[in-house]
């Protein structure tokens, strides 16, 4: 058989020979590899210069046993690291479920259960003071942030001018241009206004010609906005004018002037009084649009109390508690809660579709007016908890292993540092269980300040579209972890770890599916997943900065 045949039909793959140049290989592994190296011109090449490749690596690295230790794994993982790992999250599940319910069976004296965070209204309290607190603490820091966000952009782009300068390389004149547009970013600072004390109040005389951005206890509107009003504060009443969207973060907000956008509402009380240019989004625990109220668009509402007056020239869609239509809605109603009263000064144009628990939670005066259909859908009982094995469950279940494969597979092949996640030993469990929650609870917020500041806004856009992503994801690479475990493939190319991943994805099906600690498992793997995954994400990039 000549050289070009054994290199074409028993070649290792390219990640193999890599592995063995690395020293990655086990002792059994090595010696069948080395007997195909004597007889294979082709593949002693290729290790030769992975080999020199990876002695120039730790020339630039600087400190060899350092770079030893980043790049080479331990051990490949074995079924006990499987068996670790679940076991572990099983039981510490168990735990937490049992305490939850020791916590959940206290009960607190009628009148104070506003106090309990396990409660409806102990957990607007919650929101909502947690954000009031935020908001009177990390004013200074969002105008700090507003006003030199185009500073910093400016400052950013001077030290990667100078780093290209230093290492002379073309493109000069390029990163001029960049620096001027820079600047041009740092103008939107200017065009934002910001009100940060106490009592922040907007004379009647008094105009703001950009967008106004105010935090405090207390926050009056009597004057005009051009721009957007961005409002966080406890109280906050708008009697003047807005030209553009009103976003309000408020226990009570009161809107008694003229909106000409939308307005997005959080808050326990929220009252629409007057004309809104276009759809108003409200989130809280009442939300009433009183009867002198116009609005220009839609209602979206997820409230305990919905009150709907005034006039809606498009459609209504909320979910509840109750839902109350006293004014004229030009287009349809739809409603999913509790209970749904439709008076006689109602006007509905279009058609009234509500999810209710049962018919008599409907009260259509006779004197209402629908011009189209009265839908009226009731709950019904989860088949699937009837009958866990429903031709439906498996349809899901099917579903999701399906796409849980292909993005895995996916995300594998486009990130193969991937496929050797650190859990193979208690101490890097909890590491990336503590990482893990860090990236689950700082990554929203770090968007959402983005957001805020409108310059960082596509940077908080993209932060939050990628934490969904690895919310996502985060099992995945967990089940191919266990599967990679449990089989201890000799491979670590594209083709071998297919089945490994759908092993690990059963794997963590029935896990998740458990009763009692299902969810929590779940919730577990995810933060896991998260902190493993950013972990070997992070020391790949720092291996590669420094090689470069």
């Amino acid at each position: 058989m000549t050289d070009e045949k054994v290199r074409r039909e028993d070649c290792p793959t390219e990640l193999s020979c890599s592995m063995y140049a690395d020293g990655e290989l086990s002792g059994a592994e090595a010696l069948e590899f080395e007997d195909h190296l004597n007889r294979c011109p082709h593949c002693r090449a290729l290790v030769r210069a992975l080999k020199m490749e990876r002695d120039a690596l730790v020339e630039v690295f600087g400190n060899t046993e350092a770079f030893l230790a980043e790049t080479n794994p331990a051990h490949a993982p074995s079924p006990i690291h499987a068996l670790v790992l679940m076991g572990l999250v099983t039981v510490f599940a168990a735990l937490l479920r049992l305490n939850f319910d020791s916590i959940m069976g206290l009960e607190l004296p009628w009148g104070f259960e506003w106090l309990s965070p396990l409660r409806v209204t102990g957990q607007l309290s919650l929101l909502f003071s947690s954000g009031f607190y935020f908001i009177q603490e990390g004013g200074s820091i969002m105008e700090s942030l507003v006003s030199y966000a185009g500073v910093a952009a400016l400052a950013i782009m001077l030290l990667c001018t100078v780093f290209v300068l230093a290492r002379r390389l073309p493109g000069v004149s390029k990163l001029i241009a960049c620096l001027v547009l820079a600047a041009g970013l740092s103008a939107p600072a200017e065009a934002i206004e910001t009100r940060s004390t106490e009592n922040v109040s907007i004379e009647a005389d008094e105009i703001i010609d950009d967008t106004l951005i105010v935090f405090g206890r207390t926050a009056r509107i009597d004057g005009v906005v051009t721009g957007d009003l961005i409002v966080f504060a406890r109280s906050i009443e708008i009697a003047g004018s807005v030209q553009g969207d009103v976003f309000s973060f408020g226990r009570n907000v009161e809107i008694d002037g003229e909106v000409g956008g939308g307005v997005a509402g959080f808050g326990q009380v929220i009252r629409i009084g007057d004309t809104v240019g276009q759809s108003i989004y409200g989130f809280g625990q009442s939300i009433l649009s009183r009867r002198d109220a116009s609005i220009g668009g839609d209602i979206f509402a997820f409230a305990e109390d919905i009150n709907v007056g005034g006039s809606v020239d498009r459609n209504v869609t909320a979910f509840g508690n109750t839902l109350t239509v006293t004014g004229e809605v030009k287009r349809d109603v739809t409603f999913s809660g509790n209970h749904t009263a439709v008076h006689s000064s109602a006007s509905i144009g279009g058609n009234l579709d509500v999810d209710l628990p049962n018919g008599e939670n409907l009260q259509l005066d006779s004197t209402a007016s629908v011009a189209g259909e009265t839908i009226v859908e009731l709950w019904e009982a989860d088949q699937d908890e009837d009958d866990p094995l429903s031709i439906w469950t498996f349809v899901r279940v099917a579903l999701w292993l399906a796409a849980a494969f292909v993005s895995g597979m996916l995300l594998l092949w486009a990130l193969p540092a991937l496929r050797r996640m650190p859990l193979d030993d208690l101490r890097a469990i909890l590491l990336s269980g503590g990482i893990g929650f860090l990236v689950l609870i700082a990554m929203p917020v770090a968007a959402v300040l983005l957001c805020v500041t409108v310059i960082g806004l596509p940077a908080g856009l993209v932060m939050a579209a990628v934490w969904a992503l690895g919310l996502y994801l985060s099992k995945i690479v967990v089940a191919h972890f266990l599967g990679n475990a449990l089989l201890r493939p000799k491979q670590q190319d594209t083709g071998s770890m297919a089945l490994p991943l759908l092993v690990g994805l059963v794997l963590v099906l029935i896990a998740v599916s458990l009763p009692y600690v299902g969810w929590i498992i779940n919730l577990l793997l995810v933060i896991i997943g998260l902190g493993a995954a950013g972990l070997v994400l992070f020391r790949s990039a720092r291996s590669r900065m420094a090689a470069a």
